[in-house]
Formats: structure tokens, sequence, C-alpha cells
């Protein structure tokens, strides 16, 4: 039986990617909390891409660069092997060659970070809460620390923005707690930009999308995660279906209930 208090707490912390379903779907999180995240093919294709971008950023020598993000990437392979390398070199050798990566200022790279909220109000528990992750990059641009995250999704910018808000407002306050106090907002890469029907290479617009937040707002969002993981530690953990169900692992109401009921224990839908 799922103990609600263990979630968010040292031994169970929370991932940032986890917390924009926290809200959505709690049901979902609860559920798999304790199963093995490797992604499919999309997700492990994107972490190839990733292995690549690290290597280039990493490499001292500008002359080696691109060699070793190619290398990198193949390199992967073994680690992620539902990963389409065709597909990764495609969003990644365009990052290579926009000067805005070529050139940035990459001050921490691929950066374990651990962020600790007080608990809510309402939380019985009265434990802190744990978010542990690894954010992707943080950039200096004319001096301001920049929380950048490259994507590969093939979703909009503009619902990037928002589908991450909540992960990246986890970053930017995780960052801030562990080196980098003056760490703010800044961007996605959406590499899929550099793919689009008439993109100006190198540099094309619709890659880089600003996050419309700053450190207030992010920390809004973790207060709207505190009240979230209090209800959970009550036993209040509700359904969030939507069409967001259409890609779920959990497979949509029909085999998320019954597993909920019987993992769980009989929740009402109200």
């Amino acid at each position: 039986m799922f103990n609600p208090a263990m979630l968010g707490s040292a031994d169970k912390p929370l991932r940032p990617s986890a917390l924009a379903w926290l809200i959505k779907c709690p049901v979902k999180v609860v559920l798999m909390l304790d199963e093995l995240d490797e992604g499919g093919p999309a997700a492990q294709t994107g972490s190839m891409v990733h292995a690549g971008v690290e290597a280039f950023h990493a490499e001292p020598d500008a002359t080696k660069r691109v060699a070793a993000a190619v290398a990198a990437m193949h390199g992967a392979a073994g680690k992620f092997p539902l990963a389409d390398p065709t597909e990764a070199r495609l969003y990644l050798e365009p990052y290579l060659l926009d000067p805005r990566n070529e050139n940035a200022a990459v001050v921490a790279l691929e950066h374990k970070v651990a962020l600790v909220l007080p608990p809510h109000d309402l939380d019985p528990t009265g434990l802190p809460i744990h978010i542990r992750g690894t954010l992707d990059q943080i950039r200096d641009e004319n001096g301001r620390l920049l929380v950048c995250d490259l994507k590969t999704g093939q979703t909009t910018g503009w619902q990037m923005i928002h589908d991450y808000a909540y992960q990246q407002a986890a970053y930017v306050l995780a960052a801030r707690a562990s080196g980098f106090p003056a760490a703010e907002p800044g961007y996605l890469i959406r590499a899929y930009g550099y793919r689009a029907r008439g993109a100006k290479l190198p540099s094309p617009d619709g890659v880089q999308w600003w996050l419309p937040l700053d450190v207030a707002a992010c920390v809004a969002l973790m207060d709207r995660v505190r009240l979230q993981i209090a209800l959970i530690r009550r036993g209040e953990i509700d359904y969030g279906p939507g069409t967001h169900c259409t890609f779920c692992p959990l497979k949509g109401l029909d085999s998320c209930v019954p597993k909920a009921n019987t993992k769980l224990f009989a929740l009402p839908m109200a």
C-alpha cells in the first residue's frame, strides 16, 4: 500500500519533470513513483542529443568540439537502446552550428541540483519536500545567469514554455540553492525549430523561447506544488483526466482507475 507521507521525502525525492504531472494528475505521479522511467524512443533520442550537447560545451578546444559532440552522441547508443541515431543527429548538428550555442558562455552543464521546500500548513506530516534533478545549462549572458534547457519535442514553443513551467521554476530555485544564487529563468532551446520549413539557418527564429517567469513566479509555482503535496500526504489523491491521457503510460481511465483502486485505495470519482 502506498504511504502518502513518503512522497517528496528525502528517500523519495521528486524530479522536476514530475511536477507538472503532480498538478495535472496526482494519481499518475503516485502510481508511477516506484517505476523505472527509462523513457520511450522519443525520450531516449532526446537523451542521446543531450549527450552530444554536453560533450560539445565541455570540450575546451574549439576545433574539436563538433567531433567530440558527434562521438559522444554515438557513444551513448548503448545507454539509450531505443533512441534513433539518425533522428538525434538531425537535432544535434544544427545546434552545433548555431553561433548562439557555439559562442555561449556555459557556466554549468548537466548540473545536479537539489531544492528543499517547507511543508504547507495543511501538510499533516510537517516534513520538508525534496526535489532533485539535473539541469541542462546555465548560461552567462551579459552578466545574467540564465537557466536554459534544450528540448527535442515537436510541440510548439508556446506550448513548451507552459508545459515545462513547473520544471523550469524548480530548476531556477534549485540552481539558486545549489551554488548559483543569482540564477534566473532563461529560455528553452526548441531544437525542432532548426528543422522547421523555411528556417533560416544557422540561427533561425523559433528556437529560443524565453520563459515568461521571474523568480517570484517560480516561488509561486512551487507554493502550488507544496499545496498539492500536502493534499496527497493527507490521502487526498485526485484523478486528472484530459487529453494528456492519450499518451499516458497508464492508458487512460479504463486501466488507471482499477490500478489505483488496487495499489492505493478505493478513490471516489467525485
